[in-house]
């Protein structure tokens, strides 16, 4: 019996995944690919809320907001605590440092990927 249910979790557990960084009940996650970087709310019991859909290349956090930048140069901001509904963007970088500015959003202190910010972060 115990071969058997190591075997059936062994054939439902086919996927890969990692979580990169978490602010919960923010989360950045990757399953099956790990290019595939994404900011989604975690609701519990593996239920996850999309936020920002990959390729998620750069995250940060305060206690009033959440940030995010995709590979693609948009830029995402949500004022906690909010779900899908409270995200903004995608912004340009002009518009993301204007808000930056304003609203004073946090910082970008986790990059998935070597050199994202090559521009460096909105200031």
């Amino acid at each position: 019996m115990r071969a058997l249910l190591l075997s059936a979790a062994v054939l439902l557990s086919g996927c890969d995944s990692a979580r990169l960084w978490s602010d919960p009940p923010y989360v950045v996650f990757w399953i099956d690919d790990p290019k595939a970087i994404r900011l989604s709310y975690d609701q519990g019991s593996g239920s996850m809320l999309g936020l920002v859909d990959a390729k998620v290349v750069a995250v940060g956090s305060n206690k009033h907001f959440v940030v995010a930048q995709q590979a693609t140069g948009g830029y995402f901001y949500l004022e906690k605590p909010g779900g899908p509904e409270a995200v903004v963007g995608p912004l340009s970088f002009e518009e993301f440092s204007l808000k930056k500015k304003s609203l004073l959003l946090p910082d970008f202190t986790k990059e998935f990927e070597p050199g994202a910010l090559k521009d460096g972060p909105p200031r």
